[in-house]
This record gives structure tokens, sequence and C-alpha cells, in this order.
């Protein structure tokens, strides 16, 4: 064997080893590219599973917000003493004696309070009090309204009575409705007062 032949066998051995292990370098190269590319779509696939996540909790908060900002609106079967006594606490902040005369849970045509008040005071704190109480957060709808008054003592302003039936909203199924409560039927005369008030 010439030396020429030596070299050639030689170099063609080594050109084999080198294309051998370039195959095998390359092939690891594409297992190690589909497996990124693979991280890479689940990566993406967990990063939108989390926005829609994140997404479907903040709508999930803002139902509960207006739920529960449409639920002050009504009275529940829980909370009918609490209403009552904050409207004799309102009362006396504006200068006024609020009695509840009678109270009645009625279901048609939307479940509501049918209340009768008597409302004592100067005739502005009386019509400031029945206007605070109509037009407040809680959904109330005065039906009736009967004013009368009594001399003061001597020199001093004669005191109001304002007769008062309405009806205010209560939630249906443990949920606030959306629907205004209609108006209540006049609840029954309740007098409990020694003046003359037209209850």
């Amino acid at each position: 064997m010439t030396r020429a032949s030596l070299n050639l066998g030689i170099a063609s051995a080594l050109l084999l080893i080198l294309l051998g292990a370039y195959v095998v370098w390359y092939g690891s190269v594409r297992n190690l590219s589909a497996q990124a590319a693979s991280l890479d779509g689940q990566i993406t696939a967990r990063q939108q599973d989390s926005a829609r996540a994140a997404s479907a909790r903040r709508a999930l908060d803002s139902i509960a917000s207006d739920e529960s900002a449409l639920a002050s609106h009504f009275v529940s079967a829980g909370n009918v003493v609490p209403y009552l006594e904050g409207l004799e606490s309102q009362g006396s902040s504006l200068g006024t004696k609020i009695d509840v005369g009678s109270v009645s849970q009625e279901s048609a045509p939307q479940p509501h309070l049918a209340l009768s008040l008597s409302i004592k005071g100067s005739f502005a704190d009386v019509m400031r009090t029945l206007g605070t109480i109509e037009y407040g957060p809680v959904d109330a709808q005065v039906s009736n309204v009967t004013l009368d008054s009594v001399p003061g003592a001597e020199g001093a302003a004669p005191v109001w009575t304002a007769a008062v039936t309405m009806s205010v909203g209560m939630e249906s199924g443990g949920k606030a409705s959306s629907t205004p409560a209609a108006s209540a039927p006049a609840a029954p005369p309740v007098d409990d007062t020694s003046d003359d008030s037209d209850l």
C-alpha cells in the first residue's frame, strides 16, 4: 500500500466519523428543538388558561358586586326589623318621630312590605322625612298620605302628623328582583297616640 492510498484511507475514515458525528448532533438538535417547541406550546396554553381564569374571576367579582348593589335596594325577610328601626332613627335625625303602625308581607304583584307609618314634627321636617324615605336607596313607594295638624303650645308652631301607607320592595327567592315593587293596598288605620292624628 502506497503512502497516498494510506492518506486517502485515513481521510475517508475521518470524513465518515465526522459525518456520523454530524448526523448524531443534527438529530439531537432536532429532538431538542421539538421538545422546546412543545414546551413553548404548553407554556402558551397555560398562559391562555391563566388569562381565561383571571377573566372569569373578574366577571364573577363584577357579578357579585352588581348583585350586592342590587340587593341593597330591597328588604329581605331577615332584615325587616332593622329596616324599620332604621326608619325610626332616620326620622329622629331629621327632627321627626316615626311610629310604625302596621307591617305585612305581600307576594303580589311583586314581593313587598305593606307599611303604615305616622310621621310627626314640623311641616318642613315631616315633608323632608317623607321625601328621604321615598327617594332613599331602598325601593319604597308611597301610595297614600294624609296630613293633619294640632296647634302647638302658645307661640309654638303647630305639630303636623302624616299618616302614610307605602310599599317597600323585598327580595324574591333569596335574590333581589329588578322590578320595582308595586304600590301596596292601604293598610288598616292604626292609632296608638293621644292626639288627633288621622291614622
